[in-house]
């Protein structure tokens, strides 16, 4: 059990792997701030096991969780599905998990998502990265619930200040840059020489 898992670390992997697939879309970009809540019953078929770590014993779940999202934005909407394997030590507290997430929304907005989070306190904390159907717009941002010994019961997507949550479309790209007017044409012509 020598893996370490820091929230910071996570967030920048996962927002730079973010950025680069937001950079490489097509149409003009924009973003949307969204946020949801939901409730979710574990999977009576989840798997726990144990195992010892060099700094304790640990409890891993290999989970199902199901339930409701409800939000104001009709996209994180609908029956909700998460799906992971958590890794906690039972006398710390602390661990991580791992997975994805699906919201099937009215329609056809329905989201995927994987996820990232450390587990302290009895609280879970995690990056959301993941793809709509809807104009390749794609969810980024904060995943919040409460873990407790069955794994996870309830929680939000980007409710909280530190960790907002962004539906967003489009990217920039060569051909929809703006012009930096004449810093950038002065830029280029010494580069040119």
């Amino acid at each position: 059990m020598r893996r370490i898992v820091s929230i910071g670390a996570v967030a920048a992997t996962a927002l730079t792997a973010a950025a680069m697939a937001v950079a490489n879309g097509g149409g003009k970009p924009s973003t949307k701030a969204v946020s949801a809540t939901f409730a979710v019953t574990p999977s009576g078929t989840n798997k726990a096991s144990t195992c010892k770590g060099a700094d304790g014993d640990y409890t891993l779940i290999r989970g199902r969780y199901r339930g409701t999202s409800t939000s104001s934005d009709a996209r994180l909407a609908g029956a909700i599905s998460i799906d992971g394997d958590s890794v906690v030590n039972t006398t710390t507290g602390l661990g991580w998990m791992t997975g994805s997430l699906r919201i099937d929304s009215a329609g056809n907005h329905d989201l995927n998502a994987s996820f990232n989070a450390v587990i302290s306190g009895g609280q879970l904390t995690g990056f959301l990265n993941g793809r709509g159907h809807e104009n390749d717009a794609r969810l980024l941002g904060g995943l919040q619930a409460a873990f407790g010994q069955n794994g996870l019961t309830s929680g939000s997507i980007g409710s909280t200040s530190p960790t907002p949550a962004l539906i967003v479309t489009g990217g920039c790209d060569r051909h929809n840059k703006h012009d930096g007017g004449d810093d950038d044409k002065d830029h280029k012509k010494k580069h040119d020489r």
